[in-house]
């Protein structure tokens, strides 16, 4: 059994019970068209989703990048700390 029903056997089907069909016809006709029209600007395309999975891809290598320069400059810190430290001892203790 098929729910698709064509605007004309819905205006006969309607005719015999209302007698303006016509305008509810096209009140349905016209509320399933900005329906679909509203959903068709919020979907997303294939090509929509790649140019998306290919902004984040690189944005994910420039946190990266980020991520891997700030790391070398806690490491050299640290180092500088810790040599400093022990530099500091030694001429204390002398």
């Amino acid at each position: 059994m098929s729910l698709a029903i064509s605007e004309i056997e819905l205006f006969k089907a309607l005719k015999l019970k209302l007698g303006e069909a016509e305008k509810l016809v096209m009140y349905v006709k016209s509320k399933v068209e900005t329906t679909v029209e509203e959903r068709s600007t919020t979907l997303a395309t294939k090509e929509d989703i790649k140019d998306f999975e290919l902004n984040v891809e690189r944005k994910f290598a420039e946190i990266k990048v980020d991520l891997i320069k700030w790391m070398f400059a806690l490491y050299i810190s640290m180092m500088l700390m810790i040599l400093g430290l022990y530099f500091k001892d030694l001429l204390l203790s002398s």
